[in-house]
């Protein structure tokens, strides 16, 4: 899930968000989000300024949510020994976030009983899944909003320390927990359990475990087996329990993962800190493998990758033939052919033309298509400048009609899956290798839409014609129309759907006038061709261009 879509999901639950940077701190300012909720206009303006943000939740009565956050191991074990109820719960890069129901009063409070525990009410905001930090953690869900109920904040109130105004309270309750004696009247039976619990841990066998608990109950004049039994029983229960839990949480992990899978991550990520957790951890992983939901990767130990057996059946037999309507300067539309899906990559080299090119398949695709017109280096004022160019005998009947957005990475996480979509341009500047895979990302995407995409490209020259962009030809697997450009000449590099079985357009050229920045216009006497075998089957389009 992006991080567009889990706020607007957030938003639907009436929990006003705010956008963030990945040190936590608000791009916003936000204190009017403490009155009011976003609307989903300003939470996709945010998104689209800032691609890479990470998103906040204003805590207190506007979002209804007081937010416990135990920042350690040790806050979280001693938490969850006061508490013991069921709520919407995140795992943190460092600890756990617990959410609660709003109660009147309560404020922003830290150090909670001395420990690594903070609450977040009136006046806070934490920090929601999916959001990473610097480093990479991603924030998730360990209980979902669809998954359990907020509970009411009444029920931690006494334990943690905190009165109804929000001010600390004695800390002599919580003390007392920790240092009565064991074994007194009225705590036995919890004492008891607690024994054969710490002996289970240690692995301890059954009979064991009841006679360590008979020699405790006869210390007291008690001699009823059954309660050592009963004690016995309920704390096998609570292991095998905690391991079935780890074991859910190490698949949830698993599947809500990309990429490699290393077990020291998963030990940090779901704080796992004695030598047995790390042993079952281990056991769990290994059990995974053998359901084939994991394997492991390379030489390295505790390095594992998830099998990916997701997939999707296409069903050709119901399938329109019916190719994409599109329009393609200089005659191409006559040429080639794109469907439904498809992606098409114009490589080319600077100051070729591949701006004017992306403009001019808006403008002559608008009326028919949406059309989403991504951009990297232009603002509205110079985009502005660069239509106004345009003649008006090209416009007067065809006004521009299309959404311009500025951008410059992860299109993928913005494509629009069912429009035309134009990005000009996909930068990369070092590790070219990688720009395959983004034309990959976006492919996925798609569905009935189309993506052109301008990368660049050196310039060829008299003794070498440079066809590909950066990337080489890693550029070329996905896209079914791929054009290279430079000064004057395109060049038709990979057609895989020819518009006239009769003609093999793969490696045809054309030289061409741009005129004025923005108009193209053939050499006179010129076609597309190939090996110096010419072809005149031109567009409606470039037909005019020839009538000129």
């Amino acid at each position: 899930m992006t991080i567009l879509e889990a706020a607007l999901q957030y938003r639907e639950k009436n929990l006003s968000v705010i956008p963030c940077d990945k040190q936590k701190k608000p791009l916003v300012s936000w204190l009017e989000f403490q009155k009011r909720i976003a609307s989903e206009e300003e939470i996709r303006a945010w998104y689209t300024k800032w691609p890479d943000m990470n998103l906040g939740i204003v805590t207190g009565e506007i979002s209804n949510l007081t937010v416990l956050d135990c920042d350690s191991h040790d806050a979280v074990t001693a938490f969850r020994t006061l508490y013991k109820g069921q709520t919407v719960t995140v795992k943190t890069p460092r600890g756990t976030h617990y959410y609660f129901q709003y109660a009147e009063g309560t404020r922003n409070t830290v150090k909670v009983m001395g420990l690594d525990i903070d609450i977040r009410s009136s006046g806070g905001y934490v920090v929601a899944p999916p959001s990473k930090n610097g480093e990479g953690l991603a924030y998730s869900f360990i209980k979902g909003f669809k998954d359990v109920a907020l509970d009411i904040v009444s029920s931690l109130v006494f334990n943690t320390g905190v009165d109804n105004t929000g001010k600390n309270m004695s800390t002599s309750v919580y003390n007392s927990l920790q240092t009565s004696t064991m074994f007194e009247h009225g705590r036995r039976d919890e004492s008891l359990f607690h024994v054969a619990n710490c002996l289970a841990k240690g692995h301890m066998t059954d009979p064991e475990i009841k006679q360590v608990l008979l020699v405790i109950m006869r210390s007291w004049g008690e001699h009823d087996e059954r309660w050592a039994q009963d004690k016995v029983k309920s704390a096998m229960e609570r292991i095998n329990r905690k391991e079935r839990n780890l074991a859910e949480e190490v698949l949830e992990y698993v599947l809500s993962t990309t990429g490699y899978i290393l077990s020291t991550e998963v030990e940090k990520c779901l704080h796992l800190s004695t030598r047995q957790e790390t042993k079952n951890l281990s056991i769990i992983l290994k059990r995974l493998s053998n359901q084939g939901v994991i394997e492991k990767h390379g030489q390295k130990n505790g390095c594992w990758r998830r099998v990916d057996k997701d997939i999707e059946i296409i069903d050709w037999k119901n399938a329109d033939e019916k190719d994409y309507p599109i329009e393609l300067p200089l005659g191409l539309s006559g040429l080639v052919k794109l469907y439904p899906g498809n992606i098409a990559v114009v490589a080319g080299a600077s100051n070729t033309g591949k701006t004017a090119l992306m403009l001019e398949i808006i403008r002559l695709n608008q009326k028919q298509h949406k059309i989403h017109y991504f951009n990297s280096e232009m603002g509205a004022s110079e985009l502005k400048i660069r239509l106004n160019q345009f003649p008006e005998n090209l416009i007067k009947y065809n006004p521009w009609n299309f959404t311009a957005v500025g951008r410059s990475s992860n299109f993928a996480d913005v494509i629009q899956p069912d429009a035309m979509n134009i990005i000009d341009f996909m930068e990369v500047y070092d590790e070219f290798y990688k720009i395959g895979g983004w034309i990959r990302d976006i492919h996925s995407k798609l569905k009935s839409g189309i993506a052109i995409i301008a990368i660049q490209k050196k310039a060829s020259t008299k003794s070498f014609n440079q066809q590909f962009g950066r990337g080489g030809e890693l550029t070329l697997e996905k896209p079914r129309l791929y054009l290279s450009m430079d000064r004057g000449r395109i060049e038709i590099v990979k057609a895989k759907i020819w518009k006239n079985h009769d003609v093999n357009p793969n490696g045809m050229v054309r030289k061409f006038n741009l005129i004025g920045g923005c108009e193209f216009k053939p050499l006179k006497n010129t076609v597309w061709e190939v090996e110096g075998e010419k072809y005149t089957g031109f567009s409606s389009e470039a037909s005019r261009y020839e009538q000129d």
